[in-house]
């Protein structure tokens, strides 16, 4: 479910998860290296360990005590 205040934003480069797949791999080949990921589901974690595993995203946490640091 995206919140109504998010909806009008949807587009290339705010997308819901069902969309991730194709989306951020689209992104990542058009240079993006940094992303947000609204939510604390189960599966916006899992989205954030599938960002984690690239090698070349830059991670910052919007949440205190969360930490992701990978520079390439």
């Amino acid at each position: 479910m995206i919140p109504e205040t998010l909806a009008p934003h949807l587009g290339q480069r705010v997308y819901h998860l069902t969309d991730y797949q194709k989306k951020t791999n689209q992104a990542i080949k058009d240079g993006c290296k940094k992303f947000a990921v609204i939510g604390a589901s189960q599966s916006a974690v899992e989205i954030l360990i599938d960002l984690y595993k690239s090698q070349t995203l830059i991670f910052v946490p919007l949440q205190e005590g969360l930490v992701f640091d990978k520079r390439p």
